[in-house]
């Protein structure tokens, strides 16, 4: 019989649709944001074979600053992002503020108005 992990074994973040949060907020593993969110946001590695994708699903939208690897901005952003690895602005997304990251993607079909750096 195949065993399924559970839920406590876990580690990831996920912010529903239709909450509204403030503050700072220290995670760990993937995350994904489908709500409100106002503050600060670190998004911690969990292991050197695992990501820590923040993703702001359509739904989301996130005014502050964030620390991550890889970013998926769908929804909507104001602010800072601090990447070490990739950023990515698909269509219909809505960026504005900096950028540091390692790579940046921008999708056509989104506004993007932004002040940017990709390094090494």
């Amino acid at each position: 019989m195949e065993q399924f992990p559970q839920i406590k074994e876990l580690e990831f973040t996920f912010f529903g649709k239709g909450s509204s949060l403030e503050g700072d907020f220290k995670l760990t593993g993937p995350t994904r944001i489908a709500s409100k969110v106002k503050g600060e946001v670190i998004v911690n590695n969990i292991g050197e074979e695992s990501s820590n994708l923040l993703s702001i699903e359509p739904e989301g939208s996130f005014e502050g600053k964030v620390h991550c690897d890889d970013l998926e901005l769908y929804g909507h952003f104001k602010g800072e992002i601090l990447s070490n690895g990739i950023v990515t602005i698909f269509p219909n997304a809505k960026f504005e503020g900096r950028i540091k990251a390692k790579n940046l993607i921008i999708h056509p079909g989104s506004f993007v108005e932004m002040e940017a750096h990709t390094r090494d």
